[in-house]
């Protein structure tokens, strides 16, 4: 694993945290939707990372 893939993904889980954090403090009664922004950031996490290790 390159660094700047761990780097990618290590941005991913802290900006998904973020997200879902964010989430649960307004809207306290839907799980649904942090998780389900936390998987599209997961998605064009792992493509930027495919980019990077490709090029």
């Amino acid at each position: 694993m390159h660094v700047r893939t761990f780097l990618y993904l290590l941005a991913n889980a802290f900006a998904c945290m973020s997200v879902f954090l964010c989430a649960r403090a307004r809207f306290p009664h839907k799980f649904i939707l942090p998780f389900r922004c936390c998987i599209f950031m997961g998605k064009t996490a792992q493509l930027r990372a495919g980019n990077v290790i490709i090029s």
